[in-house]
């Protein structure tokens, strides 16, 4: 969870996390979280 917050507050537009098929829902989970989240962002979203 920490370092999907710490890509997005650094500037990634996408992040590449494990796609298992156990996977898929928890993390789409975590990044909805993040995304939700007040995120401390320099750079404007480009995607």
């Amino acid at each position: 969870e920490d370092g999907f917050k710490y890509a997005f507050e650094n500037g990634a537009d996408f992040i590449c996390v494990g796609m298992f098929d156990f996977q898929v829902i928890p993390n789409a989970n975590i990044v909805t979280d993040v995304l939700n989240s007040k995120l401390v962002r320099e750079r404007s979203w480009f995607a």
